[in-house]
């Protein structure tokens, strides 16, 4: 029967033993998961070019903090007084700096107002891959510039919420073109998720490529799904 009792006794230790080194695994894991969560957040609010906000919709991260991201059109003129503005609002502001210095804007009297939302998960596009080029659209270089590309939300399979990327589209002698880094990613996920949906790509060229030229009629703002403007809008 003592036997019996210490077989039980130690037992117990040993299962709580067990259950403090779980426990701790399961808390190495959790850290884990946030961090990757944290920086797929960041990848999104990167793409829509706004900040991470909290569940009270508090500002928590700024996205200028954690990456240095790469101006893509020095010397641009930028119209900082449409931030967080309507539309109809930003077309306003825009039209009246343009009225009173029309050459500065290609003699123009107002701008065309290309309105362009940020991504969401729940667009129709959610499932696709933004790779970003070079103004040619020949090599990826990615939001960073550094050939690094993000998918910014979690690939769900099975039930499960997969964190999926990045992807370096970056080779030994310089940088994937688009097809190459595509074909890299969709073989690193090749199941579709739980919708049915494979994963794919977009390729996005700067302004300023012949598939994408400059223009000196308009400028381009970018929206959250509001309408309200997340970032100047800038004329090109």
């Amino acid at each position: 029967q003592e036997e019996q009792i210490l077989d039980i006794g130690e037992d117990n230790v040993w299962r709580r033993q067990l259950r403090k080194e779980q426990d701790e695994k399961a808390r190495q894991r959790k850290l884990k998961r946030d961090g990757e969560a944290e920086r797929v957040a960041a990848a999104a609010a990167i793409e829509g070019g706004e900040n991470l906000v909290d569940g009270a919709g508090n500002e928590r991260v700024s996205m200028r903090k954690l990456f240095d991201i790469p101006d893509l059109y020095p010397g641009r003129h930028r119209f900082d007084g449409c931030q967080g503005k309507t539309v109809i609002k930003c077309g306003e502001i825009i039209d009246a700096e343009v009225s009173k210095n029309p050459e500065k804007f290609g003699n123009n009297t107002s701008l065309m107002l290309d309105v362009r939302k940020i991504r969401e998960e729940t667009d129709e596009s959610y499932f696709k891959v933004v790779l970003r080029t070079d103004a040619r659209g020949q090599v990826v270089h990615g939001i960073m510039g550094d050939g690094m590309v993000y998918y910014p939300w979690l690939w769900r399979v099975a039930g499960g919420d997969n964190i999926i990327g990045p992807w370096n589209c970056s080779t030994g002698s310089g940088r994937m073109g688009p097809a190459e880094c595509c074909t890299m990613i969709q073989t690193d996920v090749s199941e579709p998720n739980d919708a049915g949906d494979f994963l794919a790509c977009f390729v996005e060229e700067p302004v300023g490529g012949p598939n994408n030229p400059v223009r000196t009629d308009r400028a381009i703002a970018v929206v959250d799904g509001q309408g309200r403007v997340v970032r100047p809008p800038i004329y090109h």
